[in-house]
């Protein structure tokens, strides 16, 4: 199994979220089964692409962002992701997708409050749903609220599920 784990956690951003401590459960889960883990560890779209862009197509098969998610402003769907400085930098469906340019793993995996919520009273894409758009095959994320340990806990149980064909 191939992961390409991506977490974002800006400076001006409460609370700060355990990162390192869903890496190390994901590997704990992990640990009796082959992974192939790669860490992206700038949190920003900048190395988000970089990582795509060092690897052959098809070299991921999951692609997991973790961070905060909203619906802004605006009332469209974010992944709070971080620029060079580490600061917030906000980052939709579009932006993601002409990072990641087509090279799309077949689960992606957006771990953040808000990420699977509709806006727009439930008329518009959610971020997820904006990125299966684009032509993930699958993708997860939160419609609702979620805390930290929470979502450490889901993808502890979700990577050692899908490490063993589960």
């Amino acid at each position: 199994l191939r992961v390409l784990f991506m977490a974002a956690s800006p400076v001006d951003v409460h609370p700060v979220l355990d990162y390192e401590g869903e890496e190390a459960q994901i590997l704990e889960a992990t640990k009796q089964q082959p992974l192939a883990l790669r860490v992206e560890d700038t949190g920003s779209l900048v190395g988000l692409g970089r990582a795509f862009d060092d690897h052959a197509d098809g070299t991921f098969d999951v692609l997991h962002l973790s961070g905060h998610g909203e619906i802004d402003a605006m009332d469209e769907p974010v992944m709070l992701l971080e620029d060079e400085a580490g600061r917030r930098k906000d980052a939709d469906a579009r932006e993601i997708g002409e990072v990641i340019d087509g090279r799309w793993p077949r689960v992606v995996v957006i771990s953040g409050c808000h990420t699977a919520e509709q806006p727009q009273g439930g008329t518009a894409l959610s971020l997820t749903q904006a990125i299966v758009d684009q032509g993930a095959e699958s993708g997860l994320g939160w419609a609702q609220p979620v805390y930290d340990r929470t979502g450490i806990l889901f993808a502890r149980k979700f990577f050692e599920r899908l490490s063993t064909g589960r």
